[in-house]
């Protein structure tokens, strides 16, 4: 055997003297003070029913704390502590939950216990606010900038879900919100539709329920079609009727699948306007009427001969 000999039993002396000069270091050391770096998780506990945090608490707090090693010991082994705040002990009845620095101080202590040193904390003081009025439903109106690849196009407007939020806050607050919106969105060369979770717009004193929604951009791909349609007549005074010749034109343009798909009569405007009349002159251009529906119109000639009557 290893340690039955010379070389072993001296081995073995010296990973035991290791092993004691190491016990006694950290007996010394965790009996010495030392300075650690936390973030506390922060709750708010005790909100009566009807009664609504309109801002926002912060998630932790920042503290150092001075302690002996062993408390340090028990924090790793252990659970960090937590801050609890009791809404009714700091609610004041106009609308605010105030803790000054010492209350902040007095509960990280509470938390840390009596033998550790709070020795600095952020943030060191907290006024929150809170409502007791019902909620109030508004719409969401998405803010966004969307731009389909070519030969497709974005066919309608963004769909929201939910669609409605309930927003809290006071009473002048809420009489003037009529919508909330979402936070702005930039989707470019879309080829197929896309769902994007997105944040709404937060507002100064204002708690938003749901403070998400999921917006649906739809896009789909364009379809070229041909069609004969009949020239319109624009502006024509009363009394007064212009006839174009011909009387329709041969066009093409692009249309979304799903309208496509439906095979509707719904085409595309093209149209004279009679303020194009000019004297000595025996054509009038064409148009085509601004659509959402229609992309690309393209006309065989860009004017026809007309008559008055």
């Amino acid at each position: 055997m290893f340690f039955s000999s010379a070389r072993g039993r001296d081995v073995l002396l010296y990973v035991l003297f290791v092993t004691i000069s190491a016990i006694f270091w950290s007996v010394l050391t965790l009996g010495n003070s030392m300075q650690t770096h936390y973030k506390v998780k922060l709750t708010i506990d005790g909100i009566p029913e009807g009664t609504t945090l309109i801002t926002d608490a912060p998630e932790y707090i920042d503290v150092s704390v001075r302690n002996n090693g062993y408390a340090f010991v028990r924090y790793m082994v252990g659970a960090i502590p937590e801050v609890l705040i009791n809404f009714g002990r700091f609610a004041d009845g106009k609308g605010r939950v105030v803790l000054a620095k010492q209350n902040i101080e007095d509960l990280l202590r509470e938390a840390f216990g009596k033998d550790a040193s709070i020795d600095a904390f952020s943030p060191e003081q907290l006024e929150l606010r809170y409502t007791t009025n019902p909620g109030k439903k508004v719409p969401v109106v998405v803010d966004g900038d969307f731009t389909s690849d070519l030969q497709y196009v974005v066919n309608g407007n963004a769909k929201v879900t939910p669609g409605y939020v309930t927003v809290f806050s006071d009473v002048d607050n809420l009489s003037s919100i009529e919508a909330v919106l979402t936070k702005h969105i930039v989707r470019h060369n879309l080829k197929e539709s896309e769902t994007v979770k997105v944040a709404l717009l937060k507002k100064e004193n204002v708690r938003i329920e749901p403070d998400s929604v999921v917006v649906t951009i739809p896009v789909e791909p364009l379809v070229s079609k041909e069609q004969e349609v009949a020239i319109t007549v624009a502006n024509c005074p009363e009394g007064e009727h212009l006839v174009a010749f011909p009387a329709t034109v041969k066009i093409s343009y692009l249309v979304p699948l799903s309208v496509y798909n439906k095979n509707t009569s719904q085409s595309p405007v093209v149209f004279v306007d009679y303020k194009d009349v000019q004297n000595g002159k025996n054509k009038i251009p064409l148009h085509t009427a601004k659509s959402n529906v229609f992309q690309g119109v393209s006309l065989p000639v860009d004017s026809v001969e007309y008559i008055i009557e």
